[in-house]
């Protein structure tokens, strides 16, 4: 039997969305808005040890206004807490940020507050 080949359609280099590297400056019209937030869960082994504080996440937002990549600020960080404010920091949705009239991705901060009382 013979098997026929389908095209696949490539991006050309210009279509295909080239991501900022963190700290690298993207000029934006219009910043992302958070439209769906999910808050961490506090992990039980800092509530015992009673470990409480902000964690600052740097967020990659797409085009499409999904979260692409997650990092912890490394003067904000908690080790602790890191893993619970990324994994919530994941789960945002937000508006694009737009440049030009066009989405663009975008790094943007994210804090979260762990509080015990």
């Amino acid at each position: 039997w013979s098997q026929t080949l389908i095209p696949t359609l490539k991006e050309t280099p210009a279509e295909a969305e080239t991501l900022p590297r963190w700290n690298e400056f993207v000029p934006v019209d219009e910043m992302p808005v958070a439209v769906q937030r999910v808050e961490p869960e506090y992990p039980s082994i800092a509530r015992e040890a009673d470990v409480s504080g902000t964690v600052l996440t740097l967020v990659l937002v797409g085009r499409d206004g999904k979260v692409l990549d997650v990092k912890v600020d490394e003067h904000r960080s908690i080790p602790m807490l890191n893993d619970a404010a990324m994994e919530a920091a994941r789960r945002w949705v937000f508006t694009p940020a737009y440049s030009n009239h066009k989405p663009v991705a975008v790094w943007v901060a994210v804090p979260f507050s762990f509080r015990l009382h």
